[in-house]
Formats: C-alpha cells, structure tokens, sequence
C-alpha cells in the first residue's frame, strides 16, 4: 500500500485529493498546521475509522519543530505532497507568504532528504503556481515565492538521484483563496478536476505538469509577448 504524506491538508485541492486516495485505498498522513481543525477537518471529508489516514500538525511557519515533526513521521512513506500555500490581495504579511510557500517547503525537504531512514521516498511533489512563470521583474511576493519553490525543485532534480521533484502548476482554481478574485471564468477550473489530475500523475516520470495543460501554452505565449516588449 503507498504511503503519502499530505501537507496542507486542509486546503481546498487537498481535500478533494484525500477523496480520491482514500476511495483507492492509499495510506495517507494527513497534516494540519494545528490539530485544534482535526475534528471538524475529519468531519468535513465524513473520514470513518476504518479509513487509511492519520491527521499530523505541520506547521510550516514553524521551522524550529521540523526537526520534531520529521522525526515523528513514519520512515516507510513513498511520497510527500505539498498542497500548502498562502496568498492574500492587497500583499501586506510579505514574510508570511514567503514561508509559506517558499522558505517552508524549501527547508522542510533539505532537512527530511539529509535522514537515511526514509529508504521508500521516491518523489517529492509541491503545488506552485502558473503566477511564477511570470518574467523576473514582476513585482508580487506571492509570484516570486511561487518561482522561488520551482527553481528551487529544478535544482534538487539535477543533485539528487534517489528523489524524483516534481512541480504541479495549477491555473485559475476556485477556491476560498481565490474567491474574491477577478478571474476569466473561461480559464478556471474546480478544485475536484486539479485533485484528480494530481492523482493521475503520481506515477509520472515528469518533473514539471501544468493543469489544465493549456496553461503551459498560454504562458509561453505570454513570455514570448514579455521578451518582445523588453527588447
């Protein structure tokens, strides 16, 4: 049975990963950023007992308990999938979104791939953004961590051998983060359609998948625009 750990479990894309998983009865660590959510995070997915899971806390704001956390997991699991992310318009809390969805994720993984003990991890996956393949000079912290994240993977794949990274690139999704958004309603996609692309592409040999795909079109288009202009 695959062993995954969900972190950011809560959020909307990961509830309706842990759907699927559980239907397909894969074992699931399921981390909160606090255990006080437990019983109503478990409610929410109308989780039984008989079910494969087991809430954790993972705070990812908290770096001087990784090592705590990391220590505490179970060494046999296969696969650890971030879904955590933290974004808020007009930007004010610039750290918080840094960590969050950077400087947490980044130092998480280079102190749980330092540990022998998880001889069953094969890959690493981490949702970023569509919002970082925005041009360099783009003035938005949320953008930037999103890029930081995915260079961040791209590095890890070319060092480390036993570890495959791979770098999910969700469009426009509907969800509580994105609701008071202007979107193109053409180009956004439920949270359901992203968790079940996710779910079939934990197999993949890719490092890199934009969902939907025609996101990787749409924003080499729009590099190819943002080159032109900066010429």
């Amino acid at each position: 049975m695959k062993k995954i750990l969900v972190i950011g479990a809560n959020s909307d894309i990961a509830k309706e990963f842990i759907k699927i998983s559980i239907s397909k009865n894969l074992y699931l660590y399921l981390a909160l950023r606090d255990n006080k959510y437990s019983s109503k995070f478990i409610s929410e997915l109308s989780l039984d007992q008989k079910s494969n899971y087991k809430v954790l806390e993972i705070d990812l704001e908290k770096n001087i308990l990784f090592e705590n956390y990391i220590n505490d997991l179970d060494k046999s699991i296969d696969m650890i999938i971030f879904f955590s992310g933290y974004y808020e318009k007009p930007e004010v809390n610039h750290q918080k979104i840094s960590v969050v969805n950077f400087l947490g994720p980044k130092n998480f993984i280079l102190k749980l791939i330092k540990k022998k003990e998880f001889v069953n991890l094969n890959k690493i996956i981490c949702l970023t953004s569509i919002a970082g393949d925005r041009e360099p000079n783009y003035n938005q912290s949320y953008s930037r961590s999103k890029r930081d994240i995915s260079n961040f993977l791209k590095k890890l794949n070319k060092s480390e051998k036993k570890i495959s990274f791979i770098d999910i690139k969700p469009g426009y999704v509907k969800t509580k983060m994105t609701h008071n958004l202007k979107l193109n309603k053409l180009l956004i996609s439920k949270p359901q359609y992203v968790a079940k692309n996710i779910y079939l592409s934990l197999d993949t040999t890719k490092n890199e998948i934009y969902i939907p795909f025609y996101w990787k079109i749409i924003m080499l288009v729009y590099k190819l625009i943002f080159f032109k202009k900066s010429e």
